[in-house]
Formats: C-alpha cells, sequence, structure tokens
C-alpha cells in the first residue's frame, strides 16, 4: 500500500512536470514566430521602440529634452513568450547607452533603475487590426496603445 502510493505520487508530480514545460514550450514556440515593431509614445520627450524577431525583442527607451536633445537612452533585450493575450518578457540585459550623466536623471533613468531586478514583465496585449493595446499594472498602471506592424507570433492574440 505505502509502495502504490508513493508511486502515485511520483506519477502526479511528473505529470505536472510535463505538463508545466509544455506550457512554458507553447510560448516559446509561439513566439519564435514573432516579427514586429511597434513605437510607443509615453510622453511627448518618452519614447519607446520595439522589435521582435524569432522571439529576441529589443527596446529603445528614449526621453528627449524639450529641445530634442537626448536625455537618456536606454537599451533592454529580452525573450518574448507569447499565451493568448497575455506577453512575458524576459530581460537578461538592461543597459543605459546614451545620453549625458548628470547629478539630475532622466525620469527613465528612475524608471530604468527602479526595475533593474525585475527580470519578468507581464502585460495584458489586445490586437485590433494594427493597433495594439498594451495594459501594464507594473511598475504602475498604464494604457498603451501603438501602431504595430507585423506578428506578435503564431497564433495571435485577439
Amino acid at each position: 500500500m505505502k509502495s502504490t502510493l508513493s508511486k502515485s505520487i511520483i506519477t502526479g508530480i511528473l505529470l505536472t512536470f510535463c505538463l508545466s514545460l509544455l506550457i512554458v514550450l507553447y510560448g516559446f514556440v509561439n513566439s519564435l514566430f514573432c516579427s514586429y515593431q511597434l513605437k510607443i509614445t509615453h510622453s511627448p520627450t518618452n519614447q519607446i521602440d520595439l522589435s521582435c524577431r524569432v522571439g529576441k525583442v529589443s527596446v529603445l527607451h528614449t526621453e528627449e529634452s524639450h529641445t530634442e536633445n537626448t536625455v537618456a537612452l536606454w537599451r533592454i533585450s529580452a525573450r518574448q513568450l507569447l499565451f493568448g493575450n497575455q506577453l512575458i518578457f524576459l530581460i537578461w540585459d538592461r543597459e543605459r547607452i546614451g545620453g549625458p550623466l548628470t547629478a539630475s536623471t532622466a525620469d527613465i533613468d528612475d524608471y530604468n533603475y527602479s526595475v533593474k531586478d525585475f527580470n519578468t514583465l507581464f502585460y495584458f496585449v489586445k490586437r485590433t487590426d494594427n493597433q495594439l493595446t498594451i495594459f501594464e499594472k507594473f511598475p504602475e498602471h498604464n494604457v498603451y496603445t501603438a501602431d504595430l506592424k507585423g506578428k506578435l507570433g503564431l497564433i495571435e492574440p485577439n
């Protein structure tokens, strides 16, 4: 009886592990078919350019002064996972690559330094024709709308 119970527990653990692995693989394989570009204007001086190819996401986060001089420029590299309307970025690199280093930091410096230890970001997305609406809950609640050129993945969200 004890042997049967331990076999059942081991079988349950293996099935749970295999199911979890299949779910992650679905998001990974779906994202291998991404081929898109989008531009998000966060404010008149703050812009995000994002592109994805074969599951790899590259982001340029730019802040300019009112005289159009670059105050700060960040490059973020990530892997995309797409599960229906849930978009997940697994970030492996976040670095400041431009703008003067002064005592007063730019808003995007504050943002990127505050989230630098968070390597996984979750977004709910809604696609309508060539418009993508992105709902963000962390680090603050925001809704962005951007023109999307291309495909988010093999199986597109609706």
